[in-house]
């Protein structure tokens, strides 16, 4: 063999395979990197499931209202209250509690706590008798569209288990930016959208809450009440519930998969 030759014969024992050495980030690679896309796909499946199956733990939206007199030497007794109303992909729950205190030891004290749950679809929540809109139909409408984007959401996860598991990593990019616009429109929709619809079903906001509605808010006011006829110290709160959350893990998760396999 002439030193050519053994020359050439070294060189390509030398020489790394190109197809394995890539230095292209890609989800397609040896070791614990290689299930990137089937993993992040399987856990994206399992939020998505857990939005729609998971039931009254997973709270889209809550909104929380208290109040209290504030003469109660005046009006002779104290009265305190709160309604808590939570939101989910399938129904409501609505929570009220009322305390009396009287002054005069001859009156007895009363107490009511009250716990209701109503789902949306509910014939009795959707129209009234004459067949008329009550309050529940604008929540109805809502939470049927939040319900296709999450069922779209869930058929990407397990998408990208798929591609993943058969190593298809031309699609993974794809399927991912996909994921990651469904979540951030969850996301937006929410935020944007719900508030307004609870509002327009119950007007408790601008009725009870004397207030705009809001998907955050945190807010405490003292003022006259027409109704109870006397000075009333109230607490608005609404906020994010456990659900708003999951979709944040999703979208973090397809990102980091855009990113890990971009070129």
């Amino acid at each position: 063999m002439d030193d050519l030759t053994k020359s050439i014969l070294e060189e390509i024992d030398n020489k790394p395979d190109n197809e394995n050495y890539s230095s292209r980030n890609s989800a397609e690679i040896d070791g614990d990197d290689k299930n990137y896309a089937s993993s992040f796909g399987l856990i994206v499946a399992i939020c998505a499931a857990a939005l729609l199956f998971g039931g009254e733990a997973f709270n889209w939206w809550t909104v929380t209202w208290e109040f209290e007199n504030v003469d109660t030497e005046e009006d002779g007794f104290a009265f305190e209250g709160k309604v808590v109303l939570e939101h989910g992909m399938d129904e409501g729950q609505l929570e009220q509690k009322f305390d009396v205190d009287f002054n005069d030891e001859s009156l007895q004290d009363f107490t009511e706590k009250e716990t209701n749950s109503t789902k949306w679809d509910d014939d009795d929540c959707t129209t009234d008798d004459e067949g008329e809109d009550t309050e529940c139909t604008e929540l109805l409408g809502f939470f049927t569209n939040l319900k296709y984007m999450v069922y779209g959401l869930l058929v990407c996860g397990l998408a990208l288990a798929y591609v993943g598991q058969a190593n298809q990593i031309e699609h993974v990019s794809t399927l991912a930016i996909i994921g990651a616009l469904i979540s951030a429109g969850i996301l937006a929709y929410t935020f944007v959208a719900l508030p307004p619809a609870f509002e327009e079903d119950t007007e408790f906001f601008e009725d009870s809450m004397n207030e705009d509605p809001a998907f955050f808010m945190n807010s405490g006011k003292e003022e006259y009440d027409d109704v109870f006829e006397t000075d009333m110290k109230t607490y608005s709160k609404a906020m994010p519930g456990l659900a708003y959350f999951i979709p944040v893990i999703t979208l973090t998760l397809c990102s980091y998969l855009i990113i890990y396999n971009r070129d």
